[in-house]
């Protein structure tokens, strides 16, 4: 049994054995005809942002799918979410009012499934991309690396699953 613990409440989540959450991705979609489908692809600090800014468009109501990995690190994001619970904490105000919005209309859903991508309109990929770096002795850069391995698989996930249609970001 492989568990995640929220690193802001402390709760212990079971991550799955059997990874399939494609009966809540069809209800959410069933709850949101007619709406325009976003996901996206990280729910770190920017994708989680980014899912309630999008679930909170001014212009045009969206259905917005946050997808992470359902890993010890991660699936606790995804789990406190759909229970209620922004997994981060901001000192932006407009964090919370946009996530209370987004609970209220029912937008925003959050998943370890990549069934996600075949009904998305646009797929925003939000994936940490840390450059290491090192430095001479007296300053300056030396040489940097970056570590696209993640990148790469979350793309590659996408690509299996998406329409042709697709805007991909």
């Amino acid at each position: 049994m492989t568990t995640s613990i929220s690193q802001i409440t402390q709760q212990e989540y079971v991550i799955p054995n059997i990874l399939d959450d494609s009966a809540e991705v069809q209800n959410f979609l069933a709850k949101n005809i007619g709406k325009k489908v976003i996901v996206v692809q990280g729910l770190g600090f920017v994708g989680a942002v980014m899912s309630l800014v999008c679930a909170n468009a001014l212009t045009e109501e969206y259905a917005v799918i946050g997808i992470d990995l359902a890993n010890e690190n991660t699936y606790w994001k995804i789990k406190s979410i759909n229970d209620g619970l922004f997994p981060l904490i901001a000192d932006d105000p407009k964090i919370a009012e946009f996530f209370d919005n987004a609970k209220a209309k029912g937008n925003f859903l959050a998943t370890y499934d990549p069934v996600a991508y075949q009904y998305a309109d646009v797929i925003i990929v939000d994936i940490n991309l840390d450059v290491q770096k090192q430095s001479h002795k007296k300053g300056g850069l030396k040489d940097f690396d970056v570590n696209l391995n993640g990148f790469k698989a979350a793309i590659q996930s996408i690509g299996r699953r998406c329409r042709d249609d697709v805007l991909v970001l």
